[in-house]
């Protein structure tokens, strides 16, 4: 069951994956790949995408896509899967999703993102985001 607590989770990696339309404001005249790609988790496999350019999926539309993340945080803070053993904290759990290094300044930001946005701490267990 997808829990509110999951789905914030989704959003704040959306954010840290930097999932976002083009911002005219700022310069930007061009949407993230990951917004083309209606793909917000920058997921690089998943059984609903439609193709896969360049190592990321491609997904139909965003709410498929969104569907698609929320489903593999799911099972990833289960530890089911072959990535993400059972009692991981959330920290590991995105160190393993992100492939960044445990203690790296990329990976404190990226779980900034996640404990504001998400509301769980890096140090809780991953079983935390199910609540």
């Amino acid at each position: 069951m997808f829990t509110k607590k999951l789905i914030r989770v989704a959003l704040a990696v959306s954010i840290a994956e930097g999932w976002k339309p083009r911002d005219t404001r700022v310069g930007d005249v061009n949407p993230s790949a990951s917004y083309k790609n209606h793909n917000p988790g920058n997921l690089r496999v998943s059984e609903y995408e439609i193709s896969n350019f360049n190592g990321f999926s491609i997904f139909d539309n965003d709410i498929t896509g969104f569907y698609a993340l929320v489903r593999q945080l799911e099972l990833a803070a289960r530890g089911e899967g072959d990535l993400y053993p059972a009692g991981i904290t959330v920290e590991l759990m995105f160190a393993i999703y992100t492939g960044l290094e445990i203690g790296s300044n990329e990976l404190d930001d990226y779980l900034d993102i996640i404990s504001s946005v998400g509301g769980v701490q890096k140090t809780s267990p991953a079983s935390k985001i199910l609540e």
